[in-house]
């Protein structure tokens, strides 16, 4: 078996393991849209999509630092695997 195939595989599950958990994240954790808004929920994943890997996974919740940081590495080691 080549190493060129499992190291692509490797490099790409990499690159959108951060995306896609912080867009499960957004998506689960949506707490001012209703469970039946699928827009809003997309909305806010998309948001979190984005924010997970300029943060390294550690997205603010909010600009004036009250309450706990959120922890997005559980669900990027959920999408990863």
């Amino acid at each position: 078996m080549s190493l060129k195939p499992l190291l692509k595989s490797a490099v790409f599950s990499v690159l959108l393991a951060m995306p896609v958990g912080g867009f499960v994240f957004g998506f689960v954790h949506a707490t001012h849209c209703a469970w039946w808004n699928i827009v809003g929920r997309g909305f806010i994943g998309v948001i979190f999509a984005v924010l997970t890997p300029l943060c390294w996974g550690h997205p603010p919740q909010n600009e004036g630092g009250v309450g706990e940081p959120f922890n997005v590495w559980p669900y990027i080691y959920m999408v990863q695997d």
